[in-house]
């Protein structure tokens, strides 16, 4: 999950904390032969993240139609002149993954109106 706001770090999305956790594992930026399952299309900076790690493989659930970067606001992985390509496979599991989304950010306002009383 996202720690932006608890780590106060703007970079701090699950998708470059597990790029970070798996370069620490692996002792190897170079990601070559993994795949990163996503339930939100990534956006501009974890797909950039994504191409620079080099993994073979992103599968993401929903679209992400404010700051989705594979197949919806921007296009990334889809610019011939970038020196490596990802495999993309979008859409799997999509409405549980909306759902999914959903219901989290619902625990999350509830928690939050909470806080505010």
């Amino acid at each position: 999950h996202n720690r932006v706001i608890s780590d106060k770090d703007p970079s701090a999305h699950a998708e470059i904390l597990a790029l970070r956790d798996a370069a620490r594992t692996t002792e190897n930026y170079r990601l070559e032969d993994c795949s990163l399952y996503v339930t939100l299309e990534p956006c501009p900076m974890c797909s950039g993240a994504i191409i620079g790690a080099r993994l073979s493989r992103l599968i993401y659930g929903a679209k992400d139609d404010k700051a989705g970067a594979v197949d919806s606001v921007v296009k990334l992985f889809k610019i011939d002149q970038l020196n490596h390509h990802t495999r993309v496979t979008g859409g799997v599991l999509q409405d549980q993954s909306l759902q999914l989304l959903r219901d989290f950010f619902t625990r999350l306002r509830q928690i939050r109106g909470r806080k505010c009383e």
